[in-house]
């Protein structure tokens, strides 16, 4: 059941992807967003705004985590760090030199 050699479901689709690509557009238009984000566009110039926005908050997160690991490393230790660490010292000592380390007074 063909129509000129070409069945009849080749001839209902591309008119359907139009239809939709048309209602699609104009969705897009209805709810703001512009249907094409050409440079210079209002579409364009928001999603440029949020890209820099972006940005701008992870680099400030960054710089947050940065300074707060800057305050860890230049604060004391506690003496259960301290001790955690000389026992850390004592066995890779042990390991690399293959001898107990002698803690003198």
């Amino acid at each position: 059941m063909s129509v000129g050699g070409v069945n009849p479901i080749e001839w209902v689709l591309p008119p359907l992807a139009l239809t939709h690509l048309a209602v699609d557009a104009a969705s897009k238009v209805a709810t703001g967003e512009n249907a094409l984000n050409v440079p210079g566009s209002a579409g364009a110039k928001q999603k440029q705004a949020e890209a820099e926005q972006q940005q701008r908050l992870s680099a400030s997160q960054e710089l947050a985590a940065e300074q707060k690991r800057k305050e860890e490393a230049n604060r004391p230790l506690t003496a259960s760090q301290e001790q955690d660490s000389r026992a850390r010292l004592s066995s890779a000592t042990e390991f690399i030199t293959g001898r107990k380390r002698q803690i003198l007074g």
